[in-house]
């Protein structure tokens, strides 16, 4: 089929508001018109070097991906459209178009070198709920463009590529073990079964740590086989037909699993397996997570259609962007012009990188262009454009003016609008026309990003909406004394579109401090190993009076080199009250301290910032980012998930401490929020650097007066606890290789990081107008606890209870994942459907069942939970317990139902324990005498066929060579005679 190459770059740049999933909005929004997918990005990094055939395999491997995709969705989905960034480090190709907006760190798919952990094995990087995407997909070059290699580990490529579009567009989950505890299940009938979906899938058990031998020999007698047993599927006539999720590599395999009563029964959907996709999406198929997605419930299957794609091979341009800044007469009001001059000076000073372009924009009662899109070649151009920033506040409000003023300029310049970014601030309410939605049309044909500034309270409630839709990042400056917002936002618009870029500075603190009138305030930062170059301490005055000269910093490095008003390193910017000191060479790593003086008769407000380059620009440098779950909400009662993921390239930094710090509207205190990475409550995976938690804590709308809603969310990372350690192991979704070695393992050690710190903004919070809080004192609790997704059987087999079951899980809230629940309601039953479905229905645990612990005081969240509990004797040891709980809270509310965890009975009462109940004693006795006569027949049988055949030689048993790396499942399948396991 011919490869269809296009430059048609207008179709790639769609509007699509996501309120949902801010995590998207980070990445590449991919749309889907005609059953095609439209804009999925693929961005190569800058340190991989030149190769055409990773663009040339790119093609062939998508090309065949859309068409197993096209069969794998029912005939929904193909993709149409797919562009491919080029590193700007590689050659210039007249072929290659210049890029819009894309960047690698939007990209949906990045290939860079290999992860530690994942070795060359393509994975996606999955932090949100299930149903909803992942965060982006990873291949690696080798794995691109050595298809001998690649098929040879994980089976076709293109079949592959499909297994990651399930995490990566529906956020589907693995359905193969990912843990040594997950490779086995028990079955209604008390049996061990391996861990696959759908059940029709066979195969053979060979235990990989003993010479591949075979292995659950006898699952009837519900023991757990050795932990070294794996499951093999057969690779030849394997009537599994599903599932992508499971075992992509098997040609039999062609489907997702589904649940559907009247389907396929060769892909029906195993609820029962012991896998990620059970546990976090509630032990639904991936069928009915994809049915709900709006790329099944808005579209119809076409058949006969030309799945080929269109690619477009860009690559980077410098960045162009255009300040639109509100100067009307509401802005003199808390010195707010002021303060703004102050931001974008340090903006276009220290942030903007070189080569990048910039336009500036005044509007008030009507807009002017103040300086023209021009490019930053130097440093004296810099200072040229900061000359032309506003002076003078007159005037209402026109917002619409100003954009289309932004548009007017990018239009002016010899290059297209596409793609450029327009960032807004503005204080107050439009009042003269047009209005925002009296331009809405122009910023949809420039297609330009917009990013927004909402500078006070009162700000025009439509900034977030628009930057919502038009691709950007809002952000919102509450003049709240220690807010420092406004800096960070401007730092962020630029940082968060390039956070792998090695030479883009990193933050690493913000602060207000308060030096009180003829006194000094001490402070300190951390530096650590991962930084050094380029760094740069600021230190804003936020009084703008007469005394200009009142606030002075002395600076102290960790070997006690002095920084003061007197090195050279020091420069004071009278226009914006604003000391930089940039350290020369490499910054010291250690602790830093600084004194800020205050000569003035009133207490001063001074910010202070800390910039700093990675050290190493191969590494490059530890970095936070954060997002926001829902940044604008409409539903009630309110509540989102704040993100923020720690990590040095693809390493996750664990056991930080992480807080969030959140304005909130009116005269209520800045809040803070625990995140966490523990793989409960919102946090789904644990540590993977992915650190999360609800956020609940709205104050009532009457606090908002007439204004918007919004809260503007911070993060800051440190080490203060001594825990924070950094792992090449990273927990992600990945395709299931051959060879089971290849699976990632945790068998790393954490380094140790020590002292140091980061801070990233999430952006803002806003609440629709419909969207009403009560006085959370007297409202009525609405929230339930969040759902348990980690309950697991861990009885010990050697414990000296008998029948009793342990099972640990993570505590969850009272609401969501904050506070303390009431109680637990633990329940159990003889079948999976009977639990799953009627869990109301199964069988009560009372607290006077409980050997150990407790259910009616649940610690508080994120604990970890452990109960002993007795049992009645069952009918039989060959059936299985099944166990789910949900928490609840003081209001009864009650959370979703949990995973559900399972122990055979023959592991409740063991061996020479179990007795089968209603049996006297007489035929217990007369069954014993039975076996001792039938064991010493088999005995006499076995000594004579022994003497019969003692001159006969016996072959050894046959050897495998095992390779370095593991065995495949190929070579599992030659090893010795066949154990196949087929489905009951």
């Amino acid at each position: 089929m011919a490869l269809k190459i296009s430059v048609l770059l207008s179709v790639v740049f769609v509007y699509l508001s996501t309120s949902g999933v801010f995590a998207l909005q980070r990445r590449a929004r991919i749309t889907l018109e005609n059953n095609g997918f439209i804009g999925p990005l693929i961005a190569i990094n800058e340190n991989i070097p030149e190769d055409s055939d990773i663009v040339d395999s790119l093609i062939k491997i998508f090309t065949a991906a859309s068409a197993y995709l096209h069969q794998a969705s029912r005939n929904h989905t193909y993709f149409s459209n797919v562009t491919i960034l080029i590193p700007d480090s590689w050659n210039d190709d007249p072929s290659y178009e210049p890029a819009i907006w894309e960047t690698y760190d939007l990209a949906n798919v990045i290939v860079d070198d290999p992860s530690p952990a994942w070795w060359e094995s393509p994975y996606s990087q999955q932090v949100l709920p299930c149903g909803q995407g992942a965060e982006y997909t990873h291949l690696t070059p080798r794995w691109i463009t050595d298809e001998d290699f690649s098929t040879y580990y994980w089976g076709p490529q293109g079949k592959v590529i499909v297994h990651e579009w399930g995490h990566l567009r529906w956020g589907l989950f693995d359905e193969y073990a990912h843990t040594e505890e997950e490779h086995f299940y028990y079955d209604e009938n008390g049996w061990t079964q391996p861990t696959r979906c759908s059940e029709e899938v066979d195969g053979q058990t060979r235990d990989i740590t003993n010479n591949y031998k075979k292995c659950n020999k006898r699952p009837e007698d519900g023991v757990m086989p050795d932990p070294g047993c794996r499951f093999f599927p057969d690779l030849e006539d394997n009537p599994g037909t599903a599932s992508y999720l499971f075992a992509n590599y098997l040609d039999s395999v062609t489907d997702f699993c589904h649940s559907e009563e009247d389907g396929n029964p060769a892909s029906k959907h195993n609820p029962l397996a012991n896998n990620m996709q059970n546990k976090l999406c509630n032990h639904r198929s991936s069928w009915d997570i994809m049915a709900d997605h709006p790329d099944f419930t808005t579209t119809t299957p076409i058949s006969d259609i030309d799945t080929t794609p269109y690619f477009n091979i860009i690559k980077k341009r410098p960045r162009r962007v255009v300040l639109v800044m509100d100067v009307s007469l509401s802005m003199l009001l808390n010195d707010r012009l002021k303060l703004l001059v102050q931001a974008a000076t340090s903006y276009i000073r220290h942030v903007l990188p070189l080569g990048s372009w910039i336009g500036l924009v005044e509007f008030s009662s009507s807009s002017n262009i103040t300086c023209p899109l021009t490019q930053l070649t130097d440093d004296a151009v810099r200072e040229s454009v900061i000359a032309l920033l506003p002076k003078e506040s007159h005037g209402e409000t026109c917002i619409g003016c100003g954009i289309l003023s932004g548009i007017n300029i990018l239009e002016e310049s010899t290059q297209s609008t596409h793609g450029s970014i327009l960032f807004l601030i503005s204080d107050g309410q439009e009042n003269t026309r047009p209005y925002i939605d009296d331009v809405i049309d122009n910023i949809t044909v420039s297609e330009i990003a917009i990013d927004t500034m909402s500078f006070s309270e009162q700000a025009d409630p439509k900034l977030a909406s628009l930057s919502d839709q038009f691709y950007g990042f809002s952000y919102y400056f509450s003049e709240v004394t220690s807010s420092t917002a406004l800096h960070d936002g401007f730092t962020s618009t630029v940082v968060d579109r390039d956070v792998s870029d090695p030479a883009t500075p990193i933050p690493v603190t913000s602060v207000v401090e308060r030096v009180r009138k003829s006194n000094k305030r001490n402070g300190n930062v951390n530096l650590d190993d991962t930084l050094g170059n380029h760094t740069k301490f600021f230190f804003y005055s936020r009084v703008f009076d007469e005394d200009e000269n009142a606030i002075t910093v002395e600076l102290t490095s960790p070997s006690r080199v002095e920084y003061d008003k007197n090195s050279p390193e020091y420069v004071f910017d009278l226009e914006t009250l604003t000391i930089t000191i940039e350290i020369p060479d490499l910054a010291e790593q250690g602790r830093w301290s600084y004194t800020i003086f205050n000569s003035d008769s009133v207490d001063r407000d001074v910010e202070v910032a800390v910039h700093s380059v990675a050290s190493d620009p191969v590494l490059g440098a530890m970095r936070l980012t954060s997002w926001v779950g829902d940044p604008i909400i409409t539903k009630s009662p309110p509540q989102t998930v704040i993100y923020a993921e720690l990590r040095r390239a693809h390493n996750p930094v664990i056991g930080a401490n992480v807080v969030a710090i959140i304005d909130r509207p009116g005269e209520n205190e800045v809040t803070t929020l625990q995140l966490l990475d523990d793989g409960a409550g919102a946090d789904i995976i644990k540590d993977d650097g992915t650190y999360s938690a609800y956020f609940v804590d709205y104050v009532s709308t009457d606090d908002c007066d007439d204004n918007a809603c919004r809260y503007s969310v911070s993060v800051t990372a440190d080490d203060i606890d001594g825990n924070a350690r950094i792992t090449t192991y990273k927990p992600a979704s990945g395709a299931l290789p051959t060879n089971y070695s290849v699976i990632p393992v945790n068998t790393n050690e954490p380094i140790a990081i020590g002292l140091f710190e980061r801070k990233a903004t999430g952006g803002v919070i806003q609440l629709a107008e419909d969207v009403i809080v009560g006085d959370p004192a007297t409202s009525p609790d609405v929230l339930s606890p969040s759902r348990i997704i980690d309950l697991a059987d861990s009885t010990d087999v050697n414990t000296t209870y008998r029948g009793h079951v342990t099972l640990k899980w993570t505590a969850v809230g009272d609401d969501l994942d904050q506070g303390t629940a009431s109680y637990y309601d633990l329940r159990y039953a003889a079948s999976f459907s009977a639990i799953f479905n009627n869990f109301d229905d199964a069988t009560p645990v009372e607290e006077n069942d409980v050997i150990e612990g407790t259910l009616l005081a649940p610690q508080p969240t994120r604990s970890r939970e452990e109960i002993t509990i007795s049992l009645p004797i069952p009918p039989t040891k060959n059936m299985t317990y099944f166990f789910a709980l949900v928490a609840v809270d003081e209001a009864d509310n009650r959370g979703e139902l949990s995973n559900i965890a399972s122990a055979s009975a023959s592991l409740v009462y063991l061996g020479d324990e179990y007795i089968l109940p209603g049996l006297e004693a007489w035929a217990i006795a007369l069954i014993t005498l039975a076996c001792l006569a039938a064991v010493a027949g088999t005995v006499a049988v076995v000594v004579y066929v022994v003497k019969k055949n003692n001159n006969k030689k016996v072959a050894p048993e046959e050897k495998t060579d095992v390779e370095q790396n593991g065995v495949s499942a190929q070579q599992a399948h030659t090893n010795g005679k066949s154990q196949t396991v087929t489905h009951a």
